[in-house]
């Protein structure tokens, strides 16, 4: 578990260190979001409580 505003610094941080290529289709959209949830997920650890 996180607290509330660990969200925003999560978002942040992905978004800041994920940088993927324009998807071209629903697949690579699928891809990109699976990535990012990995990135975000490795970065909840750090906030765990």
């Amino acid at each position: 578990r996180i607290g509330f505003l660990e969200i925003a610094a999560i978002v942040e941080h992905t978004l800041s260190c994920y940088d993927p290529a324009a998807p071209d289709s629903v697949d690579a959209v699928l891809a990109i979001d699976a990535e990012a949830r990995i990135l975000a997920g490795e970065r909840v650890k750090d906030y765990a409580v």
